[in-house]
């Protein structure tokens, strides 16, 4: 099964909005790993963009997947602080990093594969 052509263009987004949920979902406190209520947050932002939520949903599972193993939770932190930061009128818009892109890109990949 292929995921639509329209599907990793539209998933950008919903990593984009999935990462910045993180911010709410996380407390004062330091945190040094990955914890359950990050994936469930950033799988609740995620696949709230969609109509397609099976395809979306495993995409999106790929992406926090392989995100927990290649990068420290330190490094996903500081990428979701630069998504949530206010931004200066007239300013650019945040965008992903090109990590995150390179693995959103790999998980569209592998569930077309499926």
């Amino acid at each position: 099964m292929h995921p639509p052509r329209f599907v990793a263009p539209l998933l950008i987004p919903a990593v984009l909005v999935a990462m910045a949920g993180l911010a709410t979902s996380c407390s004062d406190d330091v945190q040094l790993d990955f914890v359950q209520d990050n994936a469930d947050s950033f799988m609740a932002a995620c696949t709230s963009t969609t109509d397609d939520l099976v395809i979306q949903s495993e995409i999106c599972q790929c992406v926090i997947d392989t995100a927990q193993v290649r990068l420290r939770f330190s490094e996903f932190d500081a990428i979701e602080a630069s998504l949530t930061a206010d931004v200066p009128e007239g300013a650019p818009a945040p965008t992903l990093p090109p990590e995150i892109v390179e693995i959103v890109a790999e998980c569209v990949i592998e569930v077309g594969e499926l």
